[in-house]
């Protein structure tokens, strides 16, 4: 008697969870959903060019890249994506930005798309060292990447560049050497997102 009631509780508790596990995987599902949120991190890699030499920061400048980000598909292969962003740079400043992106999605895969991304952002300069850079500034990003959708969520890679469009340093300090000296970051990421059940 012990052994069929054992049975029937474990039978139970199979169902259960298989019921429960097939909730979550409905949930993390991308089908038919529309909207989507998550996180993205990675490694920027600033550099500078134009201008006077003596003042330019030659070399590369490594620093930390985090953001979430809200995307919503408009077009089964076209979606709008907004991020709040915050980056560290090695030279002792961060900076906030705001891209906002336009990304064609190219399917190759049942489960794999390729992106191409395109947009323009704002960026808001601070920290101790700023010095005599712009802190307002904005470009234009470029972000090719490829997203892997699963049973548990969205997986993300992408390899962004942005470029300013304003000139790195404030042009009324040293103007006529520091003046057409720009700035551009090239950025890996890697990043997860979760379907929104709309």
């Amino acid at each position: 008697m012990k052994k069929v009631i054992f049975l029937i509780a474990l039978l139970l508790i199979c169902t259960t969870l298989s019921a429960e596990v097939s909730k979550a995987q409905k949930f993390f599902s991308r089908d038919g959903k529309k909207a989507s949120a998550g996180i993205r991190t990675g490694l920027n890699i600033a550099h500078q060019w134009g201008g006077d030499e003596r003042f330019r920061r030659d070399g590369v400048e490594a620093g930390l890249y985090i953001s979430g980000f809200f995307e919503y598909k408009v077009h089964k292969n076209v979606a709008l994506v907004g991020e709040l962003v915050f980056a560290s740079m090695k030279y002792d400043a961060t900076y906030f930005e705001l891209p906002f992106i336009v990304k064609a999605i190219i399917p190759v895969h049942k489960m794999v798309d390729l992106v191409l991304g395109g947009g323009l952002y704002a960026s808001f300069l601070t920290g101790w060292d700023i010095g005599d850079f712009n802190n307002v500034n904005g470009g234009l990003i470029l972000s090719p990447g490829v997203e892997i959708n699963t049973k548990v969520g969205i997986f993300l890679a992408d390899f962004r560049y942005e470029l300013d469009f304003g000139d790195a340093y404030e042009e009324a300090i040293y103007a006529t050497a520091r003046d057409k000296i720009k700035h551009g970051v090239f950025t890996i990421l890697f990043g997860y997102g979760v379907p929104l059940p709309f």
